[in-house]
């Protein structure tokens, strides 16, 4: 009886370390790999958005990103990319479509040495100097530019993020 035990117990243990050594392979499959430009950063960013989209099709804004994923990839577009002094930090301002809305939005990016990073920092226009650089009437400038740019999207009613 003790064998049987000793060997039931050892057989949990096995099968409980295959069970967790595979969801930690499942949750590295998705990352966002660095580039060598500001095209590809924010690309690798949004396919990375979309691959998490696929599990979550449940959500419509989800469910309208899967439907035109290949659309979506193939119409980014940078309009415009502003530099923050001192921060060494570039605003980038792009677009896409989905279906016949387009859908604008806006990243932070950082430059090391020949690659491109996002960059994940929130940054409040209510702060005196939203960058903290010293130039507050210019980062107050670009918030608003910011938040202009970013308006269009609560017209459209299926876009919620």
């Amino acid at each position: 009886m003790k064998k049987i035990y000793y060997l039931v117990t050892l057989l949990i243990l096995i099968t409980s370390c295959k069970q967790i050594d595979s969801k930690s392979n499942s949750e590295n499959t998705l990352k966002i790999e660095m580039s060598n430009s500001i095209e590809g950063i924010i690309y690798n960013q949004l396919k990375l958005e979309l691959d998490e989209a696929k599990n979550l099709d449940g959500i419509y804004q989800n469910h309208k990103h899967n439907e035109n994923r290949k659309q979506i990839l193939e119409s980014i577009k940078i309009v415009e990319q502003v530099e923050i002094p001192k921060l060494d930090l570039i605003a980038v301002f792009y677009n896409y479509y989905v279906g016949t809305d387009i859908i604008r939005k806006t990243k932070y990016v950082k430059k090391e040495e020949n690659n491109y990073y996002i960059f994940y920092k929130y940054f409040s226009s209510y702060d005196d100097d939203p960058f903290n650089n010293g130039e507050p009437k210019k980062g107050k400038e670009l918030m608003k530019k910011i938040d202009n740019w970013t308006e269009g999207n609560k017209d459209i009613d299926w876009f919620g993020y």
